[in-house]
């Protein structure tokens, strides 16, 4: 495998392994009523990702009691210095039980020709620069019911709330600088695709989402058709730029905002929104995911094993994150309370609380801010 000129980034590993991991669960055991899968690799770069679909996600020896099951991937990259290198990496898995179509696209031609084509996929890697807002709804609309989309976005300045006005533009949100900003901006990038996708009468389940530091990552599985009620899933959330209290409200009951802790401010909130107020991860899904490495030859780092371990215990539920180091500032305290005895005095009180998989220092929590503010002061 060789690496030219282009864009490489090695902390993207755990990406990558997600990518690998989801490919090696369709061919080998999810989608069992499928014979022919159809995968899209649609900003291939070098071909890092369908070359490790094809060395390791489906390396392994089919059950011969089933039907062999064919696999077409779709590998393309607009950048035209990339080709020869990519056809050239290529070669490693023309062997395989793979069929390949190579191609040197914009990705809105190559996603309006697969539509016009009538040619659907299983499985969507959109790893762009930027935001991928533009693409989703060309995406869903080739995707197959419950397909997943694994989508990158490297948007952080606008949907963290640093660039309140690109998020407007690229989101239609309201983005607002918070300690939680990792999780609110894949709350927001799930809110887009829950639009998109609703507009197309489309539901979605959000699976594994999570932040590298520089781009968010979001693997989603696109519905046949909307759960009930999950537009009650979209909403406002709150957060007093003083006190630090949150609140949230869906969009199907908007109303006036409760008092935060503040005794002479109301109305100090700080909103982000709409956004995404439900899971943001699957535990079964995650874990399903986890045991393929035993059983197949999966090469997954171990970072990227602890970071999926992680995900897999914080659902993304109770809604409200809590920064310690924020809360001790704002309460008042000499240093932030341990996380661990914050937890299980929470706990204690017969709240639900555990740390939070997004961003280290934080926990998550449904207890009022009162009351985790009394905790807080106990624990320090």
């Amino acid at each position: 495998m060789e690496l030219g000129e282009g864009f490489f980034r090695p902390a993207a590993r755990a990406s990558r392994d997600l990518s690998v991991l989801i490919a090696c669960d369709q061919f080998n055991g999810g989608l069992t009523s499928i014979s022919e899968l159809r995968w899209l690799e649609l900003m291939s770069g070098y071909g890092i990702r369908p070359i490790r679909w094809g060395l390791e996600a489906i390396a392994s020896k089919q059950n011969t009691k089933k039907k062999p099951r064919s696999l077409e991937m779709w590998i393309n990259d607009a950048n035209s210095d990339c080709l020869d290198l990519l056809e050239k990496n290529l070669r490693q898995i023309t062997n395989k039980r793979i069929s390949l179509r190579i191609s040197n696209s914009l990705a809105q031609d190559l996603l309006a020709r697969a539509f016009f084509e009538k040619q659907t996929f299983h499985f969507v890697d959109l790893d762009c620069f930027g935001s991928p807002n533009i693409f989703l709804q060309p995406v869903i609309q080739v995707l197959q019911p419950e397909g997943i989309l694994l989508l990158s976005s490297t948007d952080a300045r606008s949907i963290t709330g640093h660039d309140r006005s690109s998020a407007i533009r690229t989101s239609f949100v309201s983005a607002r600088s918070n300690p939680s900003n990792w999780e609110i901006a894949l709350r927001i990038q799930l809110g887009v695709i829950a639009r998109q996708a609703w507009l197309l009468r489309r539901g979605i389940e959000p699976l594994c989402c999570f932040c590298d530091g520089r781009a968010f990552r979001i693997a989603v599985r696109i519905n046949r058709l909307i759960p009930t009620h999950q537009e009650s899933l979209i909403g406002i959330l709150g957060r007093c730029q003083f006190c630090g209290a949150q609140s949230s409200q869906t969009l199907l009951s908007l109303k006036s905002w409760q008092e935060c802790s503040c005794n002479s401010r109301k109305g100090s909130w700080l909103f982000n929104g709409p956004l995404w107020l439900g899971p943001l991860q699957e535990k079964i899904f995650i874990s399903k995911l986890l045991a393929l490495e035993k059983v197949h030859p999966v090469h997954i780092d171990e970072q990227s094993k602890k970071l999926f371990e992680r995900l897999k215990l914080d659902s993304g539920l109770p809604l409200f994150s809590w920064d310690t180091n924020e809360l001790s500032k704002n309460l008042g305290l000499k240093g932030p309370p341990p996380l661990n005895h914050l937890i299980e005095a929470l706990r204690k009180k017969n709240f639900k609380a555990h740390q939070s998989a997004i961003m280290q220092g934080q926990l998550r929590t449904d207890a009022p801010f009162s009351q985790l503010s009394k905790i807080c002061h106990e624990c320090s």
